[in-house]
């Protein structure tokens, strides 16, 4: 756990999203658009992952993400 904070980067979101079907969630999609990130990796979260896109970020669980590098 020390690793992953002393390599993670903390963003803080400006922009405003409304999208997700389960609106407590539409923070991560406006962190993905304020980071121009490429990748969103779920877990449980069947609501996000049933996007599969948002914008430039793809939305995989991270057995799919996996995939992508093998």
């Amino acid at each position: 756990m020390k690793l992953l904070f002393e390599r993670a980067i903390l963003i803080e979101t400006t922009s405003s999203v409304l999208i997700s079907p389960d609106p407590k969630d539409d923070f991560l999609l406006a962190l993905c658009r304020d980071d121009q990130a490429d990748y969103l990796l779920m877990g449980n979260k069947l609501d996000l992952l049933a996007l599969r896109q948002f914008e430039n970020t793809q939305i995989l669980t991270l057995t799919e993400f996996l995939d992508l590098s093998s």
